[in-house]
């Protein structure tokens, strides 16, 4: 799932493309069939322009597409609604994937991920992103504490924080049999920076042995305290523009 939703050539219905990337141009349309006979419910996707006519070939008919897309958009804004995904249809099995019910919610979960992770090298809102994610996973400790790594990064106490399940996974087999008395717990982003200071810690360890562009990255205290006040200014903000729009009304 982490190498499908990090595909960066994707090819997607033309309509959700242009709601998910906010754009009506894209490098390349292709018109697999005079019409779109996808079933409700269902999303096909492509991972390359090469991929449609193999499904027109066996009397499919995607309609419009558009492309290459980035995978971690593509997943984080998938419509709601979607109750399936097929991936390259009409391609032999071994070049296919299916997602089924089940799975739709977790594909769009990682595809946040991925976006965030991304944000880490990119440094293209960050900050927001960091403030906006919905499901950071942390480990709490038999005595109630957050999980930490002791000393590590140069921090006295820094806490765990894995931004999905996979890197969470590899953390946890990182730290060992101590992990085995944990138990899992998330928190969104406002959640995390708004109550980082009762924690007792003095940062963040993110993803510590886990995949994706953020492993082993450090957010240290000062950084999360700016980010709590980024928070509170975003917040303040949010007020007088409504405050403005209300006089305007009025």
């Amino acid at each position: 799932m982490r190498a499908l939703i990090s595909w960066d050539g994707w090819f997607a219905p033309a309509l959700y493309a242009a709601e998910a990337f906010g754009t009506q141009y894209f490098e390349r349309a292709c018109v697999w069939g005079t019409e779109s006979r996808v079933p409700p419910g269902h999303l096909w996707l492509f991972t390359g322009a090469d991929r449609g006519p193999l499904l027109v070939q066996r009397g499919g008919s995607p309609g419009p597409y558009v492309g290459p897309l980035v995978g971690a958009t593509l997943f984080e804004k998938l419509p709601q609604g979607i109750t399936q995904i097929e991936i390259n249809p009409g391609s032999p099995p071994a070049e296919a994937f299916f997602v089924g019910a089940q799975g739709v919610p977790l594909a769009r979960q990682l595809g946040a991920a991925i976006a965030l992770e991304s944000a880490f090298t990119s440094g293209t809102n960050l900050v927001d992103r960091l403030i906006d994610y919905e499901q950071y996973i942390l480990f709490v400790t038999p005595n109630d504490a957050i999980a930490t790594a002791v000393g590590a990064a140069g921090m006295q106490n820094p806490a765990l924080v894995f931004t999905s399940f996979d890197c969470a996974r590899a953390g946890l087999q990182l730290i060992g049999n101590a992990a085995a008395s944990f138990r899992q717990t998330t928190m969104t982003g406002k959640e995390l920076f708004t109550r980082f200071g009762s924690f007792g810690i003095d940062g963040l360890l993110v993803n510590v042995g886990g995949p994706g562009a953020a492993r082993g990255r450090v957010l240290r205290a000062e950084t999360c305290r700016g980010i709590a006040e980024q928070m509170t200014a975003r917040a303040e903000l949010a007020r007088l523009e409504a405050l403005a729009a209300s006089y305007e009304d009025s």
